[in-house]
């Protein structure tokens, strides 16, 4: 049995408007209040972590010029603007001062391709910025992207919600 398109897009639409419950006083409350401010809320989320989470569960490999030991200081920001293309930033608040060391707008099929390819590791902004890939598409799954909004509206809705009976 198959859902009609008419039900597959209130679906979506329901998952685009969906809200997440941030606790308040967190870096992450504070991130999106902060976007709030200077009215730069992505439309489908911003998501702020610190480097060196991400280098202790194995996501981020490498950040050109820094050891690890200076990942503490450091803040891996990713955001979706547009449905399937994902904004990475890598920001260094050492001393108090906030400068953008990396910015990448990756596409979803982009990733995709390089899965499909066996490759291991995926470097942004001239080799500067290096990620596990695996680890980064289960990341970027798990908080980016809602039911579908990761396929873009020329693809077939239909193909996606199919129920067995």
């Amino acid at each position: 049995m198959s859902v009609s398109f008419g039900y597959a897009s209130l679906i979506l639409t329901r998952a685009l408007r969906r809200k997440r419950f941030t606790l308040p006083f967190t870096k992450q409350s504070n991130h999106l209040r902060d976007l709030q401010r200077a009215g730069r809320v992505p439309q489908f989320g911003s998501f702020i972590y610190s480097a060196r989470a991400w280098y202790d569960k194995g996501i981020l490999i490498s950040v050109d010029k820094y050891s690890p030991m200076q990942f503490d200081k450091m803040e891996v920001i990713l955001s979706s603007n547009s449905v399937g293309v994902f904004n990475i930033e890598i920001r260094n608040n050492a001393m108090g001062i906030s400068n953008r060391i990396a910015q990448a707008d990756v596409k979803m099929e982009d990733l995709l391709q390089a899965q499909y390819q066996d490759r291991a590791s995926l470097s942004l902004s001239n080799d500067q910025v290096k990620f596990h890939l695996e680890s980064l598409l289960y990341q970027i799954n798990k908080k980016c992207v809602d039911c579908s909004t990761v396929f873009s509206t020329d693809w077939p809705l239909i193909s996606v919600f199919r129920f067995s009976a």
